[in-house]
Parts: structure tokens; sequence; C-alpha cells
């Protein structure tokens, strides 16, 4: 599949992710953090602050508090993740191959002349075949970046 599928499996997966596991104020934490860093402090008191008149905004923390705040909920980030992106499925273990049935999973079968074994034709000797589906592997970096924003994620 294109990475653009990987991309839109992945962004469901965050949105879904941060909906469950992390709390309304620490969502707007996320938001106004990655502002503060693109765009400069908020409720400093500086002229111009974008928090004069803004209740939402008149109630941050500032950005090291709100980066302590943001860690404490993403503790339980997954390490890595895996996508299928022919399916949406996603996990947090790498997928099982598929067992050859010809074999019966031992990568040997009776030989069709004579005594003994031989590997086995259909699955090479492998004992299996790779899992269906189009898995992509999704590694912590990436999960923080698509959670966190890639400027954000570095000072979490």
């Amino acid at each position: 599949m294109s990475q653009a599928a990987y991309t839109k499996a992945l962004t469901e997966w965050a949105k879904k992710w941060k909906e469950e596991n992390l709390s309304e104020d620490v969502r707007k934490l996320i938001s106004q953090a990655n502002y503060d860093l693109w765009y400069g402090p908020i409720n400093d008191g500086a002229v111009g602050d974008p928090a004069e008149g803004d209740e939402e905004l008149s109630k941050y923390p500032g950005f090291t508090s709100a980066c302590e705040k943001i860690r404490e909920e993403c503790d339980e980030l997954p390490s890595d993740l895996y996508l299928d992106t022919d399916t949406g499925e996603v996990r947090q273990s790498e997928p099982e191959p598929e067992r050859c049935e010809t074999c019966a999973g031992t990568g040997e079968v009776e030989a069709e002349e004579g005594d003994g074994v031989e590997k086995c034709a259909d699955c090479n000797g492998l004992c299996g075949f790779e899992p269906a589906g189009d898995w992509w592997h999704v590694e912590r970096r990436e999960i923080r970046h698509i959670i966190l924003g890639k400027e954000l994620a570095e000072h979490i």
C-alpha cells in the first residue's frame, strides 16, 4: 500500500488513542504547548499576549508545567505499533506468521519416494508464511510525533 494509507491509519489510531487515554485538559495543553513553541509564550503578561481576553489560554500554566502534565499522561504510550493498512487493524505486537497447513508448521513432509522426510514445497521449509495484509511497523519516536507533534515530542 501507499504512504498515504499508512499515514491515514496512523492518524486515525492517534486520534482514538488521545480520546481514550488523555484527559481533555491534557489534550488542550498539547495544543497550547504547540502554540507556545511556534508563536512564543502564552499568558506571560507581555503586550499582545494571546491569553488576554481568552479564558482557555489564561489557564495555561506555562510551557514547563504543561510538559510535565503531558508527560505524566503519556506514560502509557505504546513502544511499538503494527498497522495493517489493508484492514486498519492495529496491534502492539508483531503479527504472527501464518502456519503452513501442508507440513503442519514443521517445515517437513513425508517424502514421496522412499522413506524419510523432505523440505515442504509449499512453505519452502519455513514452517509458515508472512502474515496476510500490508503491515507497517511504527516505532515509539513516530508514535510520540503523531500524538504530540514533532517539535513538542522533543521536549516531552
